[in-house]
């Protein structure tokens, strides 16, 4: 199981490598894992302090 820290940091890797992907194939499964790692983040409880103003 990944922690709040592990989560933010892939997060991070794959919004990068969205930014540079070209095919629609390799952007929907690049997405797709974006998803479930907000969601991850979600169940974990690691959104809440991050987004605190």
């Amino acid at each position: 199981m990944a922690d709040c820290e592990q989560l933010a940091g892939e997060l991070k890797v794959l919004e990068e490598l969205l930014k540079q992907t070209s095919t629609e194939h390799k952007r929907r499964e690049i997405i797709k894992r974006i998803d479930q790692i907000k969601a991850e983040q979600q169940k974990h409880g690691c959104l809440e302090t991050a987004n605190s103003p």
